[in-house]
């Protein structure tokens, strides 16, 4: 009833009053709150009972399942494949919070790569087997867009597994939620060591051993866009953000390898940008272009040996120039309403930056490289 008049702001953003989303967030950054160790095993409950829920709908769905549902297998063509990628990659956040952690967890040159490794691959054998039931169980154009498994169900008449999914995608929310309440404040507090933001954000409660402010601001941030935004708006804008906060993840791996990239690799990511959206919008048949972008900025980039060689990668930089076209091409498909609000976001971070960052920022005084931080060193005494 409250989402019926949402409230039209300029730029297409919408307020929309949901009073259940902001509890749910109070209560789970009151978990993150109490601690790493007793969010982690909150998390782990939550994840196992996803897995169960996750794995009742697969195998209790696989019974009807019709294989005429599958045809046609892509309605959309590829187009839709690329924008229906574009506007789940916001499910694939849980694992960038685990690198999040790496100051709280023992040997991290070895256990984050794995979970990172595991977690994306145990995500995509349950995404994948998850649509493949839920496309055959439903007609297209039955499926509710509401909640799609519990309704898949509900179409076949199995009230009880209805009843069972809906609350495992609660759940699901819940750890997702959980994920960033955890991972973001951790973000926060480097930026606060490196003197990006103020010095409140790197206070650690002796107790529990968290950046308290950090976790209270995320869960305050956090309630106020749940409560008052419209959720698929909400949804476009974090797979955008998230899309190009890996885009700079792959810049700085190439620079890493060789500071001399920036110009190249800062030319291709615009020029990618820009050819994505000519795919998009014009034709594919721009394909070709866009493979003589990267081609040519690998050479660019290859054409000077590693400076540091402890940052290579495998394939690189191939594999992260391909990455970052792959991104602004998915970018590009969530379309430009959802770019005006990505852009608006992005300014509002600039403008912490410009009045408050780059004046304080560790770079302009000096700091040792191998200072360890407060929240590593409690960590490690904990």
């Amino acid at each position: 009833a409250f989402a019926e008049r949402p409230l039209l702001l300029p730029f297409g953003i919408e307020f929309v009053l949901s009073p259940v989303a902001p509890v749910l967030v109070v209560l789970l950054t009151v978990v993150a709150a109490a601690g790493a160790q007793e969010s982690s095993t909150f998390n782990v409950v939550m994840a196992c009972v996803n897995l169960v829920v996750i794995a009742a709908f697969v195998f209790g769905g696989a019974e009807e399942v019709s294989s005429s549902n599958y045809q046609p297998f892509m309605p959309f063509g590829f187009t839709g494949v690329v924008q229906g990628a574009a506007i789940v990659y916001f499910a694939f956040l849980g694992f960038d919070s685990v690198t999040a952690l790496a100051e709280e967890t023992k040997d991290p040159n070895r256990t984050i790569p794995l979970g990172v490794m595991l977690t994306i691959c145990i995500l995509i054998i349950v995404y994948v087997c998850t649509a493949a039931v839920l496309v055959g169980m439903v007609p297209l154009a039955d499926i509710d867009d509401s909640a799609p498994l519990a309704k898949a169900f509900d179409y076949h008449g199995s009230t009880w597994l209805a009843v069972m999914v809906g609350m495992g995608a609660m759940s699901c929310c819940m750890a997702n939620t959980l994920c960033s309440t955890m991972g973001l404040p951790r973000i926060l507090y480097r930026m606060a060591e490196d003197g990006l933001l103020p010095t409140q954000f790197k206070d650690v409660n002796p107790t529990t051993k968290v950046p308290v402010i950090g976790v209270v601001a995320t869960g305050v941030a956090t309630a106020l866009f749940a409560g008052l935004s419209d959720f698929t708006a909400l949804l476009t804008v974090t797979s955008i953000a998230s899309l190009l906060v890996f885009n700079s993840v792959c810049v700085a791996k190439m620079l890493l390898r060789d500071p001399w990239a920036l110009a190249p690799v800062g030319f291709y990511t615009t020029a990618s940008f820009a050819f994505a959206a000519a795919l998009w919008y014009f034709s594919w048949h721009y394909w070709v272009v866009g493979l003589a972008l990267t081609l040519t900025a690998v050479a660019m980039v290859w054409v000077r040996p590693a400076q540091h060689e402890h940052n290579l990668i495998p394939f690189g930089p191939f594999i992260p120039l391909v990455a970052i076209l792959a991104n602004n091409i998915m970018i590009v498909s969530l379309g430009p309403k959802a770019m005006i609000h990505t852009v608006l976001a992005t300014l509002a971070g600039l403008t912490i930056y410009i009045f408050y960052g780059r004046k304080h920022s560790v770079l302009n005084g000096p700091r040792a490289a191998t200072e360890e931080t407060p929240l590593a060193a409690r960590s490690a005494n904990a």
